[in-house]
C-alpha cells in the first residue's frame, strides 16, 4: 500500500513539473499615454535599469531593451511619443515563442508588467519632480 502511494504521489509531481514546463501565455502588449517625451524617456531608462533590463536607444523616440536571466532572453521595442509608450516583443530565446499563436511563456508577461509597472512609477515621479 505504502508503495502505490508513493508511486502515485512521484507519478501526480512528475506529470505536473512537465505541464508546468509546457504551458504558455498570449503575448500582452502594454501603453501609457504622457504629455512629454524628455520626461518619458528618463522614466523608460530607469525603469529599464531598475528592472535589469539593458535599453539601448535604437531610433527616434524608440529604446529596445534586454532582459538575460536564468538562460532565457527576452528583447522588446519600446517605442514612444508625446501621447505615450508602447512595450511589444521583438525577440526571445528560450522562452517557447510561438509567432503563429502569439504565445509566449508566461514569465514574459510578468517580466514586461513589471518593466510597464517601473516605467509607471518613474513617469509619475518625474512628473512630481516638476
Amino acid at each position: 500500500m505504502k508503495k502505490i502511494l508513493v508511486l502515485s504521489f512521484m507519478l501526480f509531481f512528475c506529470g505536473s513539473a512537465v505541464f508546468a514546463a509546457s504551458r504558455t501565455a498570449d503575448i500582452v502588449n502594454t501603453a501609457l499615454a504622457v504629455k512629454d517625451v524628455k520626461t518619458l524617456h528618463k522614466a523608460i531608462i530607469k525603469g529599464c535599469e531598475e528592472r535589469g533590463w539593458i535599453p539601448v536607444k535604437t531610433g527616434d523616440n524608440e529604446i529596445t531593451a534586454t532582459l538575460d536571466t536564468r538562460g532565457h532572453q527576452v528583447i522588446v521595442k519600446i517605442t514612444y511619443n508625446n501621447n505615450g509608450y508602447r512595450i511589444t516583443h521583438k525577440d526571445s530565446k528560450n522562452m517557447s515563442y510561438n509567432p503563429q499563436k502569439n504565445t509566449i511563456h508566461p514569465k514574459y508577461n510578468q517580466w514586461t508588467a513589471n518593466l510597464d509597472r517601473s516605467i509607471k512609477t518613474n513617469v509619475n515621479f518625474r512628473k512630481d519632480m516638476e
